[in-house]
């Protein structure tokens, strides 16, 4: 019986604990546009759910997609988005604060600092109020380089203003609390070297270490996509199950570490806050006491279905940068007409040729930049370091001549970070870029 009633006690003091935590707010951004990226926003539109469902008012919710995937023409079911194969439709009762040409880096940022007169005008206008009692989610989708994320239209998101942003949360009370899922490639640069500092009451994890790319699941031959991430599916699919009088958001880390086992999911910031409950972040809803008992039958064919829907998701999983090309591969062996398998092959054959086309441009600019023979170390390996100024200068001017670093491309972003810590002028780097493009 003391055993039964201390067993109470703490369940009863950790549900104390999180309704004292404040409010919930919440911000989810997938930062890509098109069908090909039709995961990202999948994944955003399941993370909303998860929220709804536990009891996150969507007043506090904002949410950021370009939303061209529900009703595209590529989407056989109209309205219809799925973040696993046969699974629910996430897109329902989405809020829609940004969409199109609004979801921008400089607006996400916005949104975090509470800056309504960046934002007037734009979407719904709304930004985070919350204060120094309340706990912050924000999940972030899309692709990334060393020491930025891209978004759908506009500049990158760089390391180095996302960092400052948080911290200026922190400085202005803006949050008790912080939690910041990130899937991208490369993610853990937008946080390592104490970019995210260990004091401000932040916990973050990342889909990948700072070198890595993140990888797609959960091909659909139906929809010809890949509906899913599976750092991103791996952490929701256990939110959608999980007991949330018990989790934390380390068992949350390990579980979704275990599942994503083609990168290196890592944590960051403040990693005490890793024993808090996930559900003080993603929605006290299913906190109650009368979770004390537990039915084990119950427990175990969650466990079981967890092991299937892993094997699921690796089956198939894809580096995203080569999503374009495993996509119309793909879609090539699906193909029903001689006109469709040629438009598919002539599609590939185009991205087989960007692809080499990138990888010259790199060794050229390498090259005529260092010197005939240092193209191999540099291309080779990475800089210690991120240097940060000098990156994003050296991003818009290769940009500004070369074009936009596609999802493939962007994986260069590395060397220019190269060309940095080896000292490179930038003025004799646009002469080059300039020759070249």
């Amino acid at each position: 019986m003391k055993a039964v009633l201390t067993s109470v006690c703490t369940i009863l003091a950790i549900i104390a604990s999180v309704q004292a935590a404040g409010t919930n707010w919440a911000v989810l951004i997938a930062g890509s546009n098109t069908y090909m990226n039709y995961r990202h926003q999948s994944d955003i539109c399941h993370a909303y759910q998860i929220l709804h469902k536990n009891g996150i008012p969507d007043s506090n919710i904002i949410v950021m997609m370009y939303d061209d995937i529900a009703n595209n023409s590529q989407n056989p079911y109209k309205g219809n988005i799925i973040n696993k194969p046969n699974g629910p439709n996430v897109y329902p009762g989405v809020p829609k604060d940004y969409t199109g040409s609004t979801v921008t880096a400089k607006n996400f940022l916005a949104v975090l600092n509470g800056d309504e007169d960046t934002v007037r005008g734009q979407g719904t206008g709304r930004v985070l109020k919350s204060g120094p009692e309340d706990n912050v989610f924000v999940y972030f989708s899309d692709h990334g380089g060393p020491g930025l994320i891209a978004m759908p239209t506009g500049p990158y998101l760089y390391a180095k203003d996302l960092s400052a942003t948080l911290q200026n949360m922190y400085k202005n009370k803006r949050y008790g609390k912080l939690v910041f899922y990130m899937e991208a490639c490369e993610s853990g640069s937008m946080f390592y070297n104490n970019l995210l500092p260990n004091n401000i009451n932040i916990y973050a994890t990342s889909a990948s270490s700072p070198t890595e790319s993140s990888y797609a699941c959960y091909w659909d031959s139906s929809r010809q996509a890949y509906l899913g991430d599976l750092y991103s599916v791996s952490w929701m699919e256990n939110s959608d199950i999980a007991n949330f009088n018990s989790l934390t958001l380390e068992s949350q880390y390990l579980i979704t570490k275990n599942a994503t086992n083609l990168s290196q999911v890592m944590e960051w910031g403040q990693l005490s806050l890793s024993s808090e409950l996930v559900g003080a972040f993603q929605g006290a809803g299913r906190v109650k006491a009368a979770a004390v008992h537990r039915d084990f039958s119950v427990m175990r064919r969650r466990r079981q279905q967890m092991v299937e829907e892993f094997a699921e998701r690796s089956k198939d999983a894809v580096d995203s940068r080569d999503i374009v090309l495993a996509t119309l591969t793909r879609r090539l062996d699906l193909a029903k007409t001689e006109a469709d398998r040629a438009l598919i092959q002539a599609h590939i054959d185009l991205e087989v040729a960007n692809r080499n086309h990138a990888d010259k441009l790199m060794r050229m600019l390498v090259s005529q930049t260092i010197g005939v023979g240092s193209d191999e170390k540099l291309l080779a390996h990475r800089h210690d370091t991120i240097e940060h100024d000098c990156l994003q200068s050296m991003v818009e001017t290769f940009e500004s001549r070369c074009g936009r670093f596609n999802d493939y491309s962007l994986k260069y972003a590395y060397v220019l970070n190269n060309l940095c810590g080896a000292g490179v002028d930038p003025h004799n780097f646009a002469k080059v870029v300039q020759q070249l493009c």
